[in-house]
């Protein structure tokens, strides 16, 4: 996964960290929708090793280009304490998720849980399409000459 990381972060630079970020959310929507179809495949040993290294990949990907897409975002003057409420919020979500996992489980099972996580991070990246950046660089700009 290091190494898929080290590879994606110069496409991150080329693509733009809000291509790449949108990217990396398809990618892992795509499989937790596939998840929830072969979730009965899983208790074959090559299925399941194959699928955990495929999202541990996917896992990387979102990671590299969501602290891209953070640190762009973020106003110069106060970038440090930006950033770290950016990836404070990142981890909240991921506490929420552990928080979540076994009340959506016991309610629905393990493929409620891949259809739930599929939802959300479809849900997220049609949201991202509302996000502009080039408006967003204005407010920075002017909120560095205030």
């Amino acid at each position: 996964a290091a190494l898929i990381g080290l590879a994606f972060g110069p496409i991150v630079d080329k693509i733009g960290a809000l291509k790449a970020f949108k990217f990396a959310l398809l990618i892992n929507t795509a499989l937790f929708a596939i998840l929830y179809f072969i979730t009965d495949f899983l208790t074959h040993p090559k299925i399941a090793v194959t699928v955990l290294m495929i999202s541990q990949l996917a896992n990387t990907l979102i990671f590299i280009s969501s602290i891209a897409l953070f640190m762009s975002l973020c106003r110069i003057s106060i970038s440090t304490t930006q950033f770290a409420c950016y990836m404070a919020v990142l981890n909240l979500g991921k506490s929420f998720g552990a928080y979540a996992y076994p009340k959506v489980f016991s309610f629905t099972g393990l493929e409620g849980i891949f259809w739930a996580i599929s939802a959300i991070l479809g849900i997220s990246w049609i949201i991202l399409y509302l996000f502009n950046p080039e408006t967003h660089k204005v407010h920075l700009a002017k909120l560095e000459k205030a």
